[in-house]
């Protein structure tokens, strides 16, 4: 049974996760896995608590 686990900044809509959660379960289906058997995971995280090159994703982009 395959889990997929989906971390992403907060603020997507219900419909959006919904569309996401299709697709990824019609994917594992069209490789040949039951449908009951996709398990999918979404975690939102606040921006606050991301770091990309030692930055939090809440604050501004550097001006290049």
């Amino acid at each position: 049974m395959p889990v997929v686990i989906v971390e992403m900044w907060e603020g997507r809509s219900i419909d959006q996760k919904k569309k996401l959660v299709e697709g990824i379960t019609e994917s594992f289906v069209q490789i040949g896995v039951p449908r009951e058997a996709v398990q999918v995971i979404v975690k939102d995280n606040p921006k606050h608590n991301w770091s990309i090159a030692g930055k939090l994703a809440s604050e501004p982009a550097p001006e290049t």
